[in-house]
């Protein structure tokens, strides 16, 4: 099995080259954006759940969720990283007005021009819910409106807590994070079943291939120039 981090740059500049991988990832509040960004980075790392639990868990994006302790029956909260205002994605299309909707559209618009060019455009959804939230469509459109015609090509859409969906077309990419919620929890002194740590490990081993393949059909797309959406914004 070929290695995520083989395709990641080297480079951590913030300016954009050819070589950097920019990948704008939209979402509802609620999809699981920080929970698969963090997922990611651990599965550059580790190809196996064995060897996460050995070593030190990777966190991007600090976060929270919470999970019934079997034994105990209790509802405990997981922390993930150290909470900060500066390390957060931004949540678009949550009920707070359209006023709102159009200031976190033209902040995600302002951040995205600094850069000179998209890899890909990735959408997350949610497998079991049958259509985009009234405010999320609006952003949705919003964004794609100010973007060239041409990064309709740079799209891939993403569907989180997709364990048992098999529907996957070649712009479409499933993913389920057990096992790195698992992790978080077993740094926290959680204990598992060996049954579900089987499960996890075989979630880890799933996902480590589709973020290859993701990677691997992101890096086959022409880059998605900004400064095209730049022109189409200007005019």
């Amino acid at each position: 099995m070929s290695s995520v981090k083989q395709y990641i740059p080297r480079s951590s500049s913030y300016a954009s080259s050819q070589s950097d991988i920019n990948i704008l990832m939209l979402g509802e509040t609620g999809v699981g954006k920080s929970t698969f960004i963090n997922a990611f980075a651990n599965y550059i790392i580790y190809n196996t759940l064995n060897e996460a639990i050995k070593s030190e868990m990777q966190v991007l994006i600090p976060s929270t969720f919470h999970i019934t302790d079997s034994h105990t029956e209790e509802i405990k909260k997981i922390l993930i990283g150290t909470p900060s205002d500066d390390e957060r994605c931004e949540e678009i299309g949550q009920l707070k007005g359209l006023t709102q909707d159009v200031k976190d559209c033209d902040h995600i618009l302002a951040y995205v021009n600094q850069y000179e060019h998209l890899n890909s455009i990735c959408i997350l959804l949610k497998p079991n819910h049958e259509r985009l939230t009234i405010n999320f469509r609006f952003c949705f459109k919003e964004i794609l409106t100010h973007l060239h015609i041409n990064a309709k090509d740079n799209l891939m859409f993403i569907f989180t807590n997709g364990r048992g969906t098999f529907y996957r077309p070649d712009h479409t990419f499933i993913f389920d994070n057990e096992a790195f919620r698992y992790l978080a929890t077993y740094k926290n002194g959680i204990k598992f079943s060996t049954e579900e740590i089987t499960n996890f490990s075989k979630s880890l081993e799933i996902s480590v291939k589709e973020f290859t393949r993701l990677i691997e059909r992101i890096l086959k797309c022409e880059l998605h120039a900004i400064r095209d959406s730049l022109s189409i914004n200007a005019a």
